[in-house]
């Protein structure tokens, strides 16, 4: 299930697609690329693609028409529940959707791992910050802003609900806890083994906004 939390996201994805399309950003009706950047198995993505696909031409009605996000949201909703639904296996890593071309990059799926050569319009980047050390963020910023024209990312604030857990014997020899670990906090439990948690970042909106700039733009935490 790694990456799959995305799902949950699918609202605030099309939210944002159509945020682009009313300011006439993108063009919804001509080709345009999406690519997942570090999602995992999330299939939200494709779910937006291909709802948006099948319903292009209704989609500019109701902009046309002047409706709200929300109005347009609640209109689409048995179509992206449907298309939620469906069950997918495992998605390649370019899939077509009408005139929509959705890539998928994330270098922990060695199926995803190779870099896409197209630039994208549209990147979503779901739950993917708090999994990055704090020293590579950096880094993993500018690979993301190279991918794509318009970047939207959701960013966990909090501990991760799921650890690993790594036995004993599997630690370097040397291994050391220390009191201010930067990157992969290891925690001994009870049976002698070491947790951690998946979330190896967990910082303050405050201290997201410092790290990523004024380009970027933090809406208010949801929870």
């Amino acid at each position: 299930s790694y990456g799959s939390s995305a799902n949950q996201l699918v609202n605030e994805m099309f939210a944002n697609l159509l945020e682009l399309a009313f300011q006439k950003k993108i063009e919804l009706t001509s080709p345009f690329i999406i690519t997942d950047y570090g999602c995992g198995q999330s299939k939200a993505s494709n779910v937006l693609a291909e709802v948006v696909a099948a319903n292009v031409e209704k989609i500019a009605v109701f902009l046309e028409k002047g409706k709200s996000i929300n109005e347009l949201l609640k209109e689409m909703s048995p179509e992206i529940k449907k298309a939620d639904e469906k069950e997918i296996s495992f998605l390649p890593a370019q899939s077509v959707y009408g005139q929509i071309l959705v890539q998928r990059y994330d270098i922990g799926i060695s199926e995803y791992s190779a870099r896409p050569e197209q630039k994208a319009d549209v990147v979503f980047c779901n739950d993917v910050f708090e999994h990055i050390p704090k020293t590579e963020i950096p880094a993993f910023i500018a690979g993301l802003e190279e991918a794509g024209q318009y970047i939207f990312a959701s960013i966990s604030l909090r501990d991760a609900v799921n650890y690993m857990k790594i036995p004993k014997d599997m630690l370097w020899e040397k291994a050391q806890k220390i009191d201010a670990p930067s990157g992969i906090i290891l925690t001994e439990d009870t049976s002698g083994d070491y947790i951690f948690s998946l979330h190896v970042s967990v910082l303050s909106q405050e201290q997201w906004q410092e790290i990523l700039g004024k380009k970027w733009r933090l809406l208010p935490a949801q929870d």
